[in-house]
Protein backbone atom coordinates (compact mmCIF):
# COMPACT_ATOMS: atom_id res chain seq x y z
CA UNK A 1 0.00 0.00 0.00
CA UNK A 2 2.83 2.66 0.55
CA UNK A 3 4.49 2.11 -2.64
CA UNK A 4 1.01 2.55 -4.42
CA UNK A 5 0.74 5.63 -2.50
CA UNK A 6 4.22 6.48 -3.34
CA UNK A 7 4.14 5.89 -7.00
CA UNK A 8 0.47 7.86 -7.34
CA UNK A 9 2.55 11.01 -5.11
CA UNK A 10 5.10 10.11 -8.25
CA UNK A 11 3.06 10.05 -11.03
CA UNK A 12 0.68 13.43 -9.81
CA UNK A 13 3.86 15.42 -9.45
CA UNK A 14 5.13 14.84 -12.81
CA UNK A 15 1.51 15.59 -14.81
CA UNK A 16 1.47 18.72 -12.77
CA UNK A 17 5.10 19.74 -13.80
CA UNK A 18 4.38 18.82 -17.27
CA UNK A 19 1.54 21.23 -17.39
CA UNK A 20 3.61 23.63 -16.63
CA UNK A 21 5.53 23.88 -19.88
CA UNK A 22 2.85 24.14 -22.33
CA UNK A 23 3.56 26.15 -25.45
CA UNK A 24 0.94 29.22 -25.27
CA UNK A 25 -0.39 29.94 -29.04
CA UNK A 26 -2.78 32.19 -28.17
CA UNK A 27 -2.31 35.98 -26.31
CA UNK A 28 -4.98 38.31 -24.85
CA UNK A 29 -4.72 41.95 -26.04
CA UNK A 30 -7.54 43.60 -24.44
CA UNK A 31 -10.02 40.50 -24.97
CA UNK A 32 -8.96 39.78 -27.90
CA UNK A 33 -7.35 36.74 -29.07
CA UNK A 34 -4.40 36.79 -31.26
CA UNK A 35 -2.81 34.44 -32.43
CA UNK A 36 1.05 34.09 -31.53
CA UNK A 37 3.30 34.81 -34.91
CA UNK A 38 4.67 31.78 -36.93
CA UNK A 39 8.64 30.92 -35.46
CA UNK A 40 7.79 32.90 -32.27
CA UNK A 41 7.34 31.97 -28.08
CA UNK A 42 5.31 34.16 -26.08
CA UNK A 43 6.57 34.52 -22.43
CA UNK A 44 3.20 34.70 -21.07
CA UNK A 45 -0.41 35.56 -22.30
CA UNK A 46 0.56 39.09 -22.35
CA UNK A 47 4.15 39.10 -23.96
CA UNK A 48 6.45 38.19 -26.75
CA UNK A 49 10.15 38.31 -26.55
CA UNK A 50 12.61 38.68 -29.06
CA UNK A 51 10.06 37.76 -32.39
CA UNK A 52 11.24 38.41 -35.38
CA UNK A 53 13.10 41.53 -34.59
CA UNK A 54 10.63 42.99 -31.96
CA UNK A 55 9.19 42.28 -28.59
CA UNK A 56 6.21 43.40 -27.14
CA UNK A 57 4.45 43.64 -23.69
CA UNK A 58 1.17 45.09 -22.21
CA UNK A 59 -0.04 44.91 -18.87
CA UNK A 60 -4.13 45.17 -18.27
CA UNK A 61 -4.87 47.58 -15.60
CA UNK A 62 -7.43 48.43 -13.26
CA UNK A 63 -9.08 51.80 -13.13
CA UNK A 64 -7.59 52.95 -9.56
CA UNK A 65 -4.17 52.19 -10.52
CA UNK A 66 -3.82 52.77 -14.40
CA UNK A 67 -2.47 56.71 -14.10
CA UNK A 68 0.34 55.68 -11.65
CA UNK A 69 1.17 53.06 -13.47
CA UNK A 70 1.39 54.88 -16.52
CA UNK A 71 3.54 57.47 -14.78
CA UNK A 72 6.08 54.39 -13.22
CA UNK A 73 6.57 52.86 -16.47
CA UNK A 74 7.42 56.43 -18.80
CA UNK A 75 9.77 57.27 -15.69
CA UNK A 76 11.42 53.79 -15.91
CA UNK A 77 11.89 54.27 -19.85
CA UNK A 78 13.03 58.01 -19.81
CA UNK A 79 16.66 57.24 -18.23
CA UNK A 80 19.38 58.15 -20.50
CA UNK A 81 16.95 59.02 -23.51
CA UNK A 82 17.99 60.93 -26.56
CA UNK A 83 14.52 61.69 -27.80
CA UNK A 84 11.28 61.59 -26.34
CA UNK A 85 8.46 62.27 -28.80
CA UNK A 86 4.61 62.74 -28.42
CA UNK A 87 2.87 59.60 -30.41
CA UNK A 88 -0.91 59.05 -30.93
CA UNK A 89 -1.72 54.83 -32.17
CA UNK A 90 -4.94 53.12 -33.20
CA UNK A 91 -6.18 49.80 -31.37
CA UNK A 92 -9.06 48.04 -32.11
CA UNK A 93 -10.91 51.75 -33.03
CA UNK A 94 -9.35 52.84 -29.59
CA UNK A 95 -6.58 55.71 -29.42
CA UNK A 96 -3.46 55.01 -27.16
CA UNK A 97 -0.97 57.92 -26.92
CA UNK A 98 1.94 57.70 -25.26
CA UNK A 99 5.32 58.53 -26.69
CA UNK A 100 8.43 56.95 -29.23
CA UNK A 101 11.85 56.64 -27.57
CA UNK A 102 15.15 56.57 -28.68
CA UNK A 103 18.12 56.33 -26.26
CA UNK A 104 21.61 57.16 -26.40
CA UNK A 105 23.11 53.85 -25.64
CA UNK A 106 23.31 51.64 -28.46
CA UNK A 107 22.51 48.28 -26.67
CA UNK A 108 19.06 49.83 -25.64
CA UNK A 109 16.34 49.48 -28.20
CA UNK A 110 14.11 52.44 -29.30
CA UNK A 111 10.43 52.15 -27.41
CA UNK A 112 6.82 52.77 -28.56
CA UNK A 113 4.96 52.72 -24.75
CA UNK A 114 1.28 53.88 -25.53
CA UNK A 115 -1.80 53.97 -22.93
CA UNK A 116 -5.50 53.87 -22.68
CA UNK A 117 -8.85 51.63 -22.80
CA UNK A 118 -9.26 49.09 -25.70
CA UNK A 119 -12.56 47.57 -25.60
CA UNK A 120 -13.06 48.81 -21.88
CA UNK A 121 -9.68 47.52 -20.97
CA UNK A 122 -7.76 50.06 -19.35
CA UNK A 123 -3.77 48.60 -20.70
CA UNK A 124 -0.11 49.97 -20.93
CA UNK A 125 1.77 48.75 -24.33
CA UNK A 126 5.28 48.87 -24.88
CA UNK A 127 6.89 47.82 -28.30
CA UNK A 128 10.35 47.95 -28.40
CA UNK A 129 12.85 47.11 -31.59
CA UNK A 130 16.62 47.90 -32.43
CA UNK A 131 15.31 49.36 -35.78
CA UNK A 132 13.38 52.45 -36.48
CA UNK A 133 9.82 51.48 -34.40
CA UNK A 134 7.73 54.25 -37.08
CA UNK A 135 8.63 51.86 -40.48
CA UNK A 136 8.98 48.76 -38.83
CA UNK A 137 5.83 48.22 -37.21
CA UNK A 138 3.61 49.62 -40.02
CA UNK A 139 5.33 46.56 -42.39
CA UNK A 140 5.21 43.61 -39.26
CA UNK A 141 1.67 41.97 -40.21
CA UNK A 142 1.55 41.31 -36.34
CA UNK A 143 2.35 45.01 -34.81
CA UNK A 144 -0.64 46.13 -37.10
CA UNK A 145 -2.92 43.92 -35.74
CA UNK A 146 -2.15 45.64 -32.22
CA UNK A 147 -1.50 49.31 -33.67
CA UNK A 148 -1.70 51.32 -36.21
CA UNK A 149 0.00 54.71 -36.46
CA UNK A 150 -1.00 57.35 -38.47
CA UNK A 151 1.04 58.75 -41.12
Amino acid sequence: MKNLLIISCFLFMTHCFSQTGKEIKTLNFANNEISVPENCMAKSKFELLDCNGFSVHWEHLANDNFKSATRRWFKEYSKDIKSRTPINVTSFGADLKGYLFSYNNPDSQNRIIVYGTVNKQPLILNVASEDELIGFSSSNSFLNKLIVIPK
